[in-house]
């Protein structure tokens, strides 16, 4: 294997090799320290000597505390990451947002755009802009070909304009 594959999280899980071997050592040695704290104690008549290895153990304890949160925040910084590239993708925030809209319009039975006479926009049959004029419904090619543009806040056609953050 090689030293590269070894330093890199596989597709399935965010720790590396080297993370493993890590939590395993860490993890033997506190349960060893534990171990020998607890036999030792249980041999010992002194209380001197039982406050040693009772101090054995609780360093034992320590290091498995360690070694368990290297752990937990190696796989959470491995997460973060990929979050970042996931969340911080255009192309995805697009696609989702369109499919968010589809879905939304199939949910309330729109089937069509509508407009008004001397509307020079068309919406969504539920676009708070039209709420309680009079509107006629009809294709989006026949509200282009009358002159009209989608709306900007129900976006009829499914349009989805994203402000990008990185020219900011």
């Amino acid at each position: 294997m090689s030293t590269t594959a070894s330093l890199t999280p596989t597709a399935s899980s965010p720790w590396r090799r080297i993370d493993r071997v890590r939590l395993l050592l860490t993890t033997g040695a506190g349960v060893a320290l534990v171990a020998a704290g607890w036999f030792g104690a249980a041999d010992a008549t002194a209380v001197e000597t039982q406050v040693r290895w009772v101090n054995a153990a609780v360093v034992g304890v320590v290091v498995l505390g360690a070694g368990n949160a290297l752990w937990l925040l190696t796989g959470r910084r491995a997460a973060g990451r990929l979050r970042r590239t996931v969340v911080d993708s255009d192309q995805l925030a697009r696609r989702l947002t369109a499919l968010s809209q589809r879905a939304d319009r199939r949910e309330a039975g729109v089937a069509a755009p509508v407009a008004g006479k001397h509307m020079t926009r068309y919406h969504r049959s539920d676009c708070p802009l039209v709420a309680g004029k009079q509107v006629t419904s009809g294709s989006a090619n026949t509200h282009v070909r009358r002159g009209r543009r989608p709306c900007g806040v129900c976006m009829p056609d499914g349009v989805v304009l994203v402000r990008s953050d990185a020219g900011a």
